[in-house]
């Protein structure tokens, strides 16, 4: 998210051949840094941008004050994507370093940062795999648009009351409960209602709509002089503790969410979004896979990732054996992993997610770990 010349004159001198920051930031290098780059694009996550020092990177100097209550109110905007990554490739290789560094030089002269070194083939960690979408999954290149400079705008005089900003405060101020309860006339239908035992208080001239965050077409519009309350149907799995505002006031506009303390939500409801989430069984073992390999040092990127996504793979059988050969060794070496997974699986197995023939297979593999633990117990 920010950008120095002085990175790519001094600290990356070799060419780069795709560059993907924010507007502003593109827009702050010299044009003798910027035009020799052959792709330039700007990331948009629907973000907003974060205050810059005057060498375009971020305050983040030693003994900086604490946040503002205008910085820590719930009713803040939230800011952009801070991630970093840096990707290069040299024949069927790829090395990535993500982590805090931004591609300024303070970033790597003087600032303390944390940078984590991934190794692969390309065609597990290069450049187009990390950005490209995986034909079921969008990818990050889905967000990246082509990059072109614009002239900074004459800055604005701010208005003197700031009402936008001051109203969202207020709002942000209130207790705002949701209540969320089933349609019985109408299965699988559920409504939540969000409500605050006063209006809210927004001024005259300003107009106030507001919808939930995972539901984003019903959006409508508040009446301010009563208390307030706006119900919602939905579904299950799109519940959501986040009420998203908008106030608008000639012309200008101000976009918020505020976190609501939700009652009457289904306990079964996590189920429901496991199975959503996981969708299918190579999902599952995939899933799974992961959770075994999980604090284990055994652990490799290169193994993994070659197991779950290796091409020859016939349907989901490949990733089934590692799964396999996985769980043979966990229920030898780490028995007590298998208990902690179990409630998962009886859950799925519940719905009908587990892959024909794993329930079988798991509770073989579980008994034996299940002894291993109570001998080990025993004897101790």
């Amino acid at each position: 998210p920010f950008l120095t010349d002085e990175f790519f004159k001094s600290l990356m001198p070799p060419p780069v051949s795709k560059l993907v920051s924010r507007q502003e930031s593109l827009d702050g290098l010299k044009c003798a840094t910027r035009d020799p780059i052959d792709e330039k694009y700007v990331f948009d996550d629907g973000g907003v941008s974060e205050p810059t020092d005057s060498d375009g990177g971020e305050k983040e100097s030693e003994g900086s004050p604490p946040p503002t209550l205008s910085q820590a109110d719930p009713g803040r905007p939230l800011v952009g994507l801070h991630a970093k990554v840096f990707a290069f490739e040299k024949g069927d290789r790829a090395q990535l370093f993500v982590g805090s560094a931004n591609a300024t030089g303070p970033a790597f002269r003087s600032n303390v940062e944390i940078l984590a070194e991934l190794r692969g083939p390309v065609s597990e960690l290069g450049i187009d795999r990390l950005c490209d979408s995986d034909g079921e999954n969008p990818g990050l290149a889905d967000l990246f648009h082509v990059y072109h400079p614009v002239c900074p705008p004459p800055p604005k005089c701010p208005k003197p009351d700031g009402i936008l900003d001051r109203t969202r405060r207020k709002i942000a101020g209130l207790t705002i409960k949701g209540c969320v309860k089933e349609n019985k006339d109408a299965d699988g239908d559920w409504a939540v209602t969000y409500h605050c035992q006063e209006p809210l208080p927004v001024p005259e001239g300003v107009e106030v709509h507001c919808w939930p965050l995972t539901t984003s077409g019903n959006r409508r519009r508040v009446e301010t002089d009563r208390p307030f309350e706006a119900c919602y149907q939905t579904t299950l799995e799109a519940i959501t503790g986040f009420l998203a505002f908008e106030l608008t006031c000639e012309g200008e506009e101000s976009r918020f969410v505020v976190p609501v303390n939700l009652v009457g939500v289904p306990e079964h409801r996590n189920r429901i979004l496991l199975k959503i989430l996981i969708g299918n069984a190579e999902r599952f073992l995939r899933y799974l896979l992961a959770l075994l390999y999980d604090d284990s040092p055994q652990l490799g990127m290169d193994e993994i990732t070659r197991v779950i996504d290796n091409p020859a793979s016939d349907g989901y059988g490949h990733t089934s054996l590692a799964v396999l050969e996985r769980l043979l060794r966990t229920m030898r070496r780490d028995p007590l992993k298998l208990a902690g997974l179990h409630p998962l699986v009886a859950d799925l197995r519940a719905d009908k997610v587990l892959p024909p023939g794993f329930a079988e297979l798991w509770d073989a593999i579980y008994d034996v770990a299940i002894k291993d633990t109570e001998q080990d117990t025993g004897s101790s």
